[in-house]
């Protein structure tokens, strides 16, 4: 596969670019939220997404087609990346977008080089706080990761200062990153309506059988509380035998792979379908749809405290019950909505299970929940058209 995207033929319309380099082409957000709803909005412009080619043959959803290109496969510390940035500006050259996306800081040097050309108009949308990722967590090397951080930090102040606006997918995002400033749309990462399955649970739910289904799900990792989780759900089976614990999801780091496959032959309680690439999006959701539970036990640091996890809405959405770890922003989060949603504990007191088994066999969850405002995507199109209009114009009525 070529580096060089190549554009057979140059359509007659104007288009958008939407640029990744770590994620997929057909990400979640990039993709099927943010890609389909321009599409529909604007339909006189043609939407390209590019991105990683893992997880690209995901099914698509129904609506307005947006155009995908796909990297060849590099791994994340490799001058294939740098390779990706480049193709991308290529790619951008050869289309010329009126509005050219970029989700990730480290495209942002070319995007300000794009914007040298008449009518080029540059947004960064903000899908990670990077400098309290990199800072806090275990992405990266602990000897790097100050350095690397405020390094980070400053490309993406200084590069970001020739754009003309930006997306955020965090309500905190403003207060937390210094550089953000107005023009602006907050975004959430809402649950698509598209991905809804129409049999989705809709009574009370409750955790009475004697053989309940939890699942982790996402990308598993150290910061994810995986391995605390694993001895938390080992912990529950002494009051549920029956109970089983499912792994779906995203590995990135090797050792943890290696040792999550150890726990998993040596647990009869674990199932697994985990990765070391991205796991299509409608498996996880399918995953979530069959369990009972969902499993959220985040090492609480600043780099998550403030932001309210994707996961929320789709367990919203699909009536699941999640037990998440104590965070005072999340528990606000959810206390606005008039029904017991959540069990919040701490997965590292092993000797507050006692008190955990009685509140999950007790709790009522979902109870008068027929109808919850404000968790899928599309409330969000309205906002979508208006900060658009200025660059694409009205779109249609």
């Amino acid at each position: 596969m070529a580096w060089f995207f190549k554009v057979k033929k140059p359509s007659p319309k104007p288009s958008i670019l939407i640029a990744s380099v770590l994620k997929p082409a057909r990400d979640t957000r990039s993709y099927h939220k943010l890609g389909k709803s321009l599409a529909s909005l604007f339909p006189a412009y043609e939407v390209h997404s590019v991105g990683a080619s893992q997880g690209s043959s995901a099914p698509d959803t129904p609506g307005h087609p947006v155009i995908t290109h796909t990297y060849p496969p590099f791994h994340r510390f490799s001058w294939g990346r740098i390779r990706a940035a480049w193709s991308m500006w290529r790619l951008a050259c050869q289309l010329r977008p009126r509005v050219l996306i970029l989700t990730a800081g480290e495209l942002l040097p070319w995007g300000l080089l794009y914007t040298c050309y008449p009518g080029g108009t540059l947004l960064y949308d903000v899908q990670e706080d990077y400098f309290r990722n990199i800072r806090y967590t275990h992405a990266y090397p602990r000897f790097i990761r100050v350095g690397l951080a405020y390094a980070f930090w400053a490309l993406e102040a200084l590069a970001s200062k020739g754009g003309q606006g930006f997306i955020l997918a965090e309500d905190c995002y403003p207060k937390d990153i210094s550089f953000v400033r107005q023009p602006y749309v907050l975004l959430p990462n809402k649950m698509d309506r598209n991905w809804l399955p129409p049999n989705r649970q809709s009574s009370p739910t409750s955790l009475q059988k004697p053989n309940p289904h939890f699942l982790l799900t996402g990308t598993l990792s150290l910061d994810y509380g995986l391995f605390e989780a694993i001895a938390w759900v080992d912990a529950m089976r002494a009051h549920i035998p029956g109970l089983r614990l499912r792994l779906c999801g995203h590995v990135p780091r090797e050792s943890d792979y290696k040792q999550l496959r150890a726990l998993v032959q040596q647990n009869d309680c674990l199932t697994w379908d985990v990765s070391r690439q991205a796991i299509p999006y409608p498996q996880i959701i399918q995953a979530m749809q069959q369990c009972d539970a969902v499993l959220m036990p985040y090492r609480v640091n600043k780099s998550v405290q403030n932001r309210i996890p994707t996961k929320f809405y789709e367990c919203l959405a699909l009536r699941k019950p999640m037990l998440i770890q104590e965070n005072p922003v999340w528990e606000t989060f959810l206390a606005q909505y008039p029904f017991q949603s959540a069990v919040f504990l701490d997965f590292r007191q092993l000797t507050q299970v006692d008190t955990v088994y009685k509140h999950l066999r007790q709790a009522p969850f979902y109870q008068n929940a027929e109808n919850i405002p404000g968790i899928v995507w599309q409330d969000e199109e309205a906002k979508i058209r208006e900060f658009f209009q200025p660059w694409l114009g009205p779109g249609p009525d």
